[in-house]
């Protein structure tokens, strides 16, 4: 849903109206009237009558789900179903694998380098002092004196030990935590405080140490600095997986694809408990003003919406036939509209409002006298293509096998043949709107006329042979 809900939801709110006062309400919103389809639709229903004030509670929670923009993957149902996700040690061991040169994947320095440069671009800051961690001669430590990973360089022209502490299942924070992980480098690491760098890793950026903890890093000469795997760790990836050499040792490329996927998958599910923590906020508002909606209410908005939506597609079918028409006719093809039922009755039809995009409807070229290349549209917003027939059974009867011929080769091998009025009809599937592509009116006009093309092509070579 857009951002902004409000034409949808005052379209909704104007429809209970109408309910609530037996369609004494006008609903000059739709620009139809009161007799037309769209309203019988929208205000004939045996549902609750839908409280306004529901609306605005509705309104709260659109504004939040816009605010997420959450989108489902394909690879989130491996997640979903199968692997889970694994305990932070094993987040922070991958992490060490993945990084750490003198592992047997192939990758040498390729991946430490690539997520050093990932906390530099983190930690440096325009007019500051700039921070960099070279990849050579870097020992990585996973999971090693309780720190998550630890990251050291001991060359003299640059010396460094990198502390990240990973949070990316939202683990409680212990007292001291990252102070006594500083101290430790400090003491029996042999790193002065300026040397230190600690990163702070939770899945997303609504999670933080306790404040005096930070403090204390800063205040020593050490550096603090919070990344995520929302942010830093899915750049990295995407940076490693952009530049990955097929020289590299194989599998590891889809070793991080998978993990990639992995923290994808995660971010989104956190998004999904913020926004529902958010909606229950929501509940709770409305409780307190006494508005709470039952679940009759909610039945009621979804029986107004499915109403809605069904009559928005028919009156996007009825723009896009119309402009299919419109265009084939300003190129000079005899073309016009008819109805399934009616296939051999040319319908007068001039706008996406009228009630026959309710019902299966045809544009159809001429082709010849006994068939009509034709594009067409169900009431279940379901599209095809197809050769319908015209004329005397005879006459059909001699050219039937050429148009099964030509069917196949525009169509493909699943067509029908077996339906009347048709000689042969095929699905169409996709998206279908006024922008440009492979189903825009343009298009489709185009196709129309290609199939046509084509088919009296074939008739003239029949002809010839005979």
């Amino acid at each position: 849903m857009s951002a902004d809900a409000s034409p949808v939801l005052d379209l909704l709110c104007t429809v209970n109206k109408a309910r609530r006062n037996a369609r004494e309400i006008a609903l000059p919103i739709l620009g139809v009237g009161l007799d037309s389809l769209i309203a019988r639709t929208l205000t004939n229903s045996d549902g609750t009558s839908v409280c306004e004030q529901n609306f605005h509670l509705l309104r709260g929670v659109c504004r939040i789900m816009a605010g997420h923009k959450m989108k489902q993957s394909l690879t989130d149902w491996p997640f979903e179903n199968f692997w889970g996700n694994p305990h932070e040690p094993r987040h922070s061991k991958l992490l060490g694998y993945f990084i750490d040169p003198q592992q047997e994947h192939g990758c040498g320095q390729f991946l430490l380098t690539t997520f050093l440069k990932v906390l530099e671009d983190a930690v440096n800051k325009p007019g500051r002092v700039v921070h960099r961690f070279p990849s050579d001669n870097c020992y990585v430590r996973p999971e090693s004196e309780y720190m998550d990973l630890c990251i050291e360089r001991k060359c003299d022209a640059r010396r460094f030990a990198i502390i990240v502490e990973n949070k990316v299942n939202w683990a409680v924070d212990q007292d001291k935590q990252l102070q006594t992980y500083v101290e430790r480098v400090h003491e029996h690491h042999g790193f002065e405080y300026h040397e230190i760098y600690v990163f702070y890793l939770p899945l997303t950026a609504d999670k933080h140490p306790a404040r005096s903890d930070r403090e204390w890093v800063e205040s020593r000469g050490s550096h603090y600095k919070q990344i995520t795997f929302a942010k830093e760790i899915l750049c990295w990836l995407d940076s490693a997986i952009r530049d990955f050499s097929i020289e590299q040792k194989e599998g590891m490329l889809e070793n991080l694809t998978h993990y990639r996927n992995l923290i994808r998958f995660l971010n989104r599910k956190q998004k999904e408990l913020e926004m529902d923590a958010k909606i229950l906020n929501q509940l709770k508002d409305a409780e307190t003003r006494n508005a709470l909606p039952t679940l009759a209410d909610l039945d009621a908005i979804m029986q107004s919406l499915t109403g809605l939506r069904s009559c928005l597609q028919q009156v996007l079918r009825g723009r896009l036939l119309l402009a299919i028409r419109d265009m084939l006719q300003q190129q000079g093809h005899d073309v016009w509209m008819c109805l399934e039922k009616d296939p051999l009755q040319k319908a007068e039809i001039s706008s996406p409002f009228d009630t026959a995009f309710g019902s299966s409807t045809n544009v159809c070229v001429r082709a010849a006298d006994t068939v009509h290349v034709c594009f067409g549209a169900s009431a279940d917003h379901k599209f095809w293509l197809g050769y319908l027939r015209d004329g005397g059974s005879d006459q059909q009867a001699k050219i039937s096998s050429v148009i099964l011929d030509e069917a196949k080769n525009q169509l493909g091998e699943d067509i029908h043949t077996e339906d009347t009025p048709w000689f042969a009809w095929a699905w169409r599937n996709g998206v279908y709107d006024e922008n440009d592509g492979e189903n825009s009116p343009a298009a489709i006009s185009k196709r129309l006329v290609a199939m046509r093309k084509n088919l009296l092509g074939r008739f003239d070579s029949a002809n010839k042979k005979r």
